[in-house]
Formats: C-alpha cells, sequence, structure tokens
C-alpha cells in the first residue's frame, strides 16, 4: 500500500524535471495535434490526468528513486495524456493525502483503470528491474480502485503475452 509520506516525492520529482521539461514539449504538441488520439486525452478529466500522473510518479519512487528510464517514461504518459507537469494541481495532491488520490482514480471508468494498471506494469518494466516493493504497490492500487488480486493478475498476464509478441 502506499505510504501518505509518499506523496510528497511528487512535488521532488515535480521539480526535479521542470528543468528539463521544455525538451519534452514537443510530446504535448504531438498529442495536440494528433486527431487520433484526442478522444483517449479528453476522456479523462484535468483532476484524473493529476491522479494518474501523481501515481506514477509515487510508483516509480517506490523503489526509493526515480532512474531516467522510469523518468522518460513518466514523461511519455504525460504527454499523452496531454497534460502538464507545471499544472498547480500536482503540487496540491500531496497536502491531501493518499485516500484524496484514490478517490480520484476510482473515478475512472473500467477501461481507464485497466490503461492505468499497464501504466504502472510498464512503469515498472522500463528499468528491466521490477522490484517487491513495485509488485506490492501496483497490487494495492489495482485493489484499491476496485479490482481483485485475481482480476490484476489476469490483465498482468495478458499484458505481458502481448508484451512478448512485440
Amino acid at each position: 500500500m502506499i505510504k501518505t509520506n509518499t506523496l510528497v516525492d511528487i512535488s521532488n520529482f515535480h521539480s526535479q524535471i521542470s528543468k528539463t521539461e521544455n525538451m519534452f514539449n514537443f510530446f504535448n504538441k504531438k498529442s495536440t495535434n494528433n486527431d487520433s488520439i484526442a478522444p483517449f486525452q479528453d476522456s479523462f478529466t484535468k483532476l484524473q490526468k493529476a491522479g494518474i500522473v501523481s501515481i506514477l510518479i509515487i510508483y516509480a519512487n517506490a523503489d526509493g528513486r526515480i532512474n531516467p528510464k522510469e523518468e522518460e517514461q513518466i514523461q511519455n504518459t504525460v504527454g499523452l495524456l496531454n497534460y502538464s507537469l507545471s499544472d498547480p494541481l500536482l503540487n496540491e495532491l500531496p497536502s491531501k493525502g493518499r485516500q484524496n488520490l484514490i478517490n480520484i482514480l476510482k473515478t475512472l471508468n473500467a477501461g481507464q483503470k485497466q490503461w492505468l494498471l499497464i501504466s504502472l506494469y510498464e512503469l515498472a518494466h522500463c528499468d528491466g528491474n521490477i522490484s517487491q516493493i513495485e509488485t506490492s504497490y501496483a497490487l494495492g492500487i489495482a485493489k484499491d480502485i476496485g479490482f481483485t488480486e485475481g482480476q490484476y493478475l489476469e490483465l498482468i498476464q495478458k499484458t505481458s503475452h502481448l508484451r512478448k509478441k512485440q
């Protein structure tokens, strides 16, 4: 389960990558001009996007550090969502506590929740080292947003199978 004090990692991450955000502006431009993903981007509220990015940052820091591959993966997701790391919501969410963040994620529809869990899975794999704590956090998040352990494992198995085909 996510500890409340890990929410402050969002602020640390935000300040860490704000220096490099300009390098990644092409993600936002590319995303907003691409009509094929606009419905996906528009299916999330701004608050949901902030919640997703927040949980990804917390998750990436589960093992005590965010490595460059994890940072890049988060940047890609931010671009895909057509979201900005300079959004003040990212700095406000930590002060509202863990349960508030979970409540935001619970507002996602079933497909969005699956996408979130797959995004967590991909984030765990991007550095080539999946820690036990990352696995525990992902399962905890899945349970918190309404998945059983069996449903989560089935989704991960399908995702893993698809990854192997690539």
